[in-house]
Parts: structure tokens; sequence; C-alpha cells
């Protein structure tokens, strides 16, 4: 009985008192997820590596980082990637062991202790266009300090990884982001590492990798084995003997398929056809790393810069054609050396076409001239009767020749019609699925409440990646989805929706429209990377449509 009177008092007081309680609001809701920011989770983003190509080709006239105080030959490091999944070169998650897992992003003061010893640089950089969470660093960091407009919002929102010397920012790089940096750089391949023992570290191994792909490195360096001799012989020879390629001009990349990014198809290239390897710094930097794994060297990915010029007395404008990418082997005493196998983009090899044989030269005989006839002489006037005759002959055979002309007409128009139909067929089947898409598109984009039209973007996203041959599981999340659809702008736009799908109230028109305009982006760079053809056959694809619309 004492309980339940104090179960009553306690309701009474909760059904009185409740309704006064600061934000209680029936009108509004308040989530723990709204107070509490979760920990950064890289294995969800897409791989830094994946938009390589989009800066090199796409964006290469564009300013991206404005450096101040390095000396040439600094490598500014965007990202690191130690996981190969035989799609991607990616960032581990937390799972590894703690020492050594690169997806652990803890929050750090502007002061982060050394873990060993070496030379110290001390530059500044500002940010002229890079977008995403990873924010530039040099070696392993020391010390860092934001200035601008957003210092408070990137220093509480900074997380560095020790482990990989990797930055990011969950607020995300802006226009005019500043920031100074005290740190150790990097140790550079060095003769003097030869005999020096590997590092050991724990990293993931590769998943869905081909034999052949992992034996190519043995093939390369035969008998060696000293470790760093081996990743020495490894990048000289990627180096070497392969040829740069953007994609862009008429180059021999078609030599090797004309595959753009990394999968494990486009690395294969390297193993069968190593006589003319054709690429960029993305593909030699993801082979080596695959290569060197097979030799059971502990390789990981760097995508970033490395300066070509001083920027100690003056500022250094790095643009996106001068994005690279390398390799990272660790030694003992020294920590993670850098390892470059990407040719220079100087040495390009141009598709020859075959030139004619020519023709052999054959003696003739030249005839003499025939001998010269007096014509002889001719009535000076004609017999009216045969010039009549003449004429009506004329006239005939003109009349024939016009009826077989008209014949000969009828069969061309009935052979042209008969092998166009195809043609038309096929092009009215294209424009039918063309026009079902747009109409979709529309149904979904102003059908149902403003929550269902937010999802309907990404839901359109989705059966863009399906038509362009990326597969996404349906039962996970939108986030977790963004990774298959494979463009750094799917992450934003999960980011979005969810926020706009689970925040309080209905989303207004603006929102809307700032999804799907969103959404237009993700297509447009889905597409990015392929030929017209390409596009093409994605345009008309029919596999979104056989899914549930």
């Amino acid at each position: 009985p004492a309980a339940l009177a104090m179960l009553v008092v306690c309701s009474s007081l909760g059904w009185v008192v409740g309704p006064a309680l600061p934000f209680a609001d029936a009108r509004s809701r308040v989530t723990l997820r709204e107070r509490a920011e979760p920990p950064l989770d890289p294995r969800i983003l897409a791989s830094p590596l994946n938009g390589y190509r989009r800066y090199v080709r796409d964006r290469k006239a564009e300013p991206l980082l404005e450096v101040r105080g390095a000396p040439d030959g600094t490598r500014i490091r965007i990202a690191t990637m130690d996981r190969y999944d035989g799609l991607v070169w990616g960032v581990a998650g937390s799972t590894a062991s703690s020492a050594d897992a690169s997806g652990t992003f803890v929050a750090v003061g502007s002061t982060i202790d050394a873990s060993r010893e070496g030379r110290t640089v001390r530059l500044s950089i500002r940010n002229l266009g890079l977008d995403g969470i990873w924010l530039p660093t040099v070696g392993d960091v020391t010390e860092v300090d934001f200035a601008g407009s957003r210092a408070d919002s990137l220093a509480s929102s900074f997380r560095y990884n020790r482990a990989t010397g990797t930055g990011a920012v969950t607020a995300g790089l802006a226009v005019g982001d500043t920031w100074r940096l005290s740190a150790l750089a990097p140790a550079e391949a060095d003769d003097s590492l030869a005999e020096r023992p590997l590092r050991e570290v724990l990293l993931p191994e590769p998943s869905n990798s081909s034999p052949k792909a992992l034996a190519v490195g043995a093939e390369i360096v035969g008998e060696t084995t000293d470790p760093y001799r081996r990743a020495r012989i490894l990048a000289d020879t990627l180096r070497t003997s392969g040829f740069y390629s953007d994609g862009t001009g008429d180059t021999a990349e078609q030599r090797n398929g004309g595959v753009a990014g990394h999968g494990l198809a486009r690395l294969e290239l390297f193993a069968t056809n190593r006589a003319q390897l054709v690429g960029n710094a993305e593909q030699y930097a993801a082979a080596m790393g695959l290569m060197a794994r097979g030799l059971k060297l502990p390789a990981r990915v760097v995508m970033g810069f490395r300066l070509t010029k001083d920027s100690t007395t003056a500022p250094l404008t790095l643009k996106g054609e001068d994005m690279t990418a390398w390799v990272e082997i660790p030694f003992e005493g020294v920590g993670w050396v850098a390892f470059d196998p990407t040719p220079d983009r100087s040495r390009t090899l141009t598709v020859q076409q075959p030139k004619p044989l020519p023709s052999p030269r054959r003696e003739t005989q030249v005839p003499p001239p025939p001998p010269v006839v007096e014509p002889e002489a001719q009535p000076a006037v004609a017999d009216e009767d045969e010039a009549e005759k003449k004429r009506q002959d004329d006239a005939n055979k003109e009349r024939k020749q016009t009826e077989e002309d008209s014949a000969a007409l009828r069969r061309v128009l009935i052979v042209t019609g008969v092998a166009s139909a195809p043609i038309l067929l096929a092009g009215g089947l294209a424009g039918g699925i063309l026009w079902w898409k747009a109409r979709r598109r529309r149904r979904r984009r102003t059908n149902g409440s403003p929550v269902e039209r937010i999802a309907n973007g990404w839901r359109d996203v989705v059966d863009t990646a399906y038509d362009h041959g990326r597969a996404v599981p349906a039962r996970c999340t939108r986030r977790e989805a963004a990774a298959f659809v494979g463009v750094p702008e799917a992450t934003d736009l999960a980011r979005l929706t969810d926020a706009a799908v689970f925040g309080p109230g209905d989303p207004d028109e603006d929102a809307i429209a700032d999804v799907w305009r969103r959404a237009g982006d993700v297509r447009r760079a889905l597409g990015s990377d392929l030929g017209r053809l390409g596009r093409l056959k994605a345009a008309v694809s029919f596999t979104s449509l056989r899914r549930a619309t």
C-alpha cells in the first residue's frame, strides 16, 4: 500500500509540475543526438582516394591551398588509407589495435605529444577551395593553431589520429580557413635504410583481392630479401616502366581498357599488362600498396601534395593538378617512409595510328601516239529523215534512263527504310525510358508530404547508382549506403537527408529544393568518370525501373 501511494503521489506531481519544466514544450522534441556529437567514424565516408581523379582532371586549374613556410619536397597529407576491400583503399575503423588504428580519431588540444624525434617543420596553410572533413597536415603534428572567423569552430571539432598523422574537422572545411602547424617531417626513402628491419604494426588484411595481383610484387623484386630494397625496387620499377595519364586527351590509356578508379579490375591490368602501364598517381600508389602487401610489407596509401617549390620566402598556391599519392612503409627507428611509384607527368604514351604502306612503283610502257588520219569530207547538207530518226533514238534513250534511275531510287528507299527500323525502335525505347525516369523524378519531387519529398531525393540518387552499376544494399542507413554510392557528395546528401527526415517539424520548400539540388550534384558526380557512351548507357539503363519506384 505504501509503494502504491508513493507511485500515485509521484505521478500526480509529474502531471502538474512536468509541463512547467524547462524545454517541456509539446510542440517540439529534444533528443540525445541533438545534444551530443557522435564519434567520427570514417568507415561510412567515401574513400578519399576515390575522389583523386576529380581533382587532377576536373579541378586541375582550381586553387585549393596556399602554403607558407614549408621547404621544397614537403609532403602535405590529406588522408591515409590502410584497408583495401577489392574496390577502394579506405580508412580502417577503430577495430584494429589502438596503437595502429587509422580510424580512431580523438579530440586533442593545440599541443600534441610527439612519439619520435625528427626535423621540425613550421608552416601555415590557408584553404582556397578544398572541401570535406580532412584537414591537411604534415608528418607528425606537434602543435596546431587555427585562425580566422571560424577558428573556434575548427578548434572544437578538430580530431587527430596519432597512428597516421591525419587530422579531421567534423565542422568541415570552408574557403578562408587558416591554420598554423608545427610537425616532425617524415623520413624519405634513402639507401641508409638498407638492412634496417620493418617496424611491427597491425594493419587490416586486404579482402576480395586477386592472388595474381598480390603475387606481381614477387615477380618484380626477384630474390631480393631486404625490406627496404624490395620497396625501393617496386617503386622504381613502376615509376620508370610506366606512363602517366590523367584520362584526358588522345593517350594510350585505352590500351589498359580505359578503366578509371583503383578497383581490383583496374589493378589487375597492372598485373597482366606491365609492358605498358598507363595511369595516374591513384592507380600507381594503389597498385604498389597491394603488391607490397603481397610481399608482407605493411604498406599504406597516402593522398596529398608534395611541394616542388620552396614556400619559405613566398607563399605557394597548390591546385588540383598538384595533388598526388604515394605509399608509406614503416621501419624501426625512423617511422613511416614515403615511396613514390608514379611516373613523371611528362612521360606519356600517345596512341600512334598505323601509317599506310606505300604502293610499289610499276614501270609502265607509254604507247606511241596514234597516226594522224585526215577526216573525210562530209556532205554539206544532212538528210532530214536521218536527223529526225536520230532525235527519236536520243529521246527513247533518255526516257529509258529516267525509268531506270527511278527504279534504283525506289530500291534505295526500301532498303533504307528496312535498315533504319531497328534504329528507330531502339531510339523509341530509349526515349521511353528517359521519359519514364523524368516522370518518376518529377512525381517524387512534387508528390507526398515534405518529409516524403525529402526522402525521395535520396531514393532518386540510389536508383541512379543502380543504373551506374553500383548496387546499394537495401538494409542499411543512408550514411552507410553513401559509401556504396561511391562519390564524396553522397555523404553530405545522406547527412542532410537524415537531418531533415528525423528533425523536428516539417522541412520547408527551401530545404526540399536544397536536397534535390544536392541530389543532382551526386547524379552528375556518378557519371563524371564515364565517357559519353558510359553516361548514355546509364541514362537508358532499365535497372532502376525494375526496382520498386
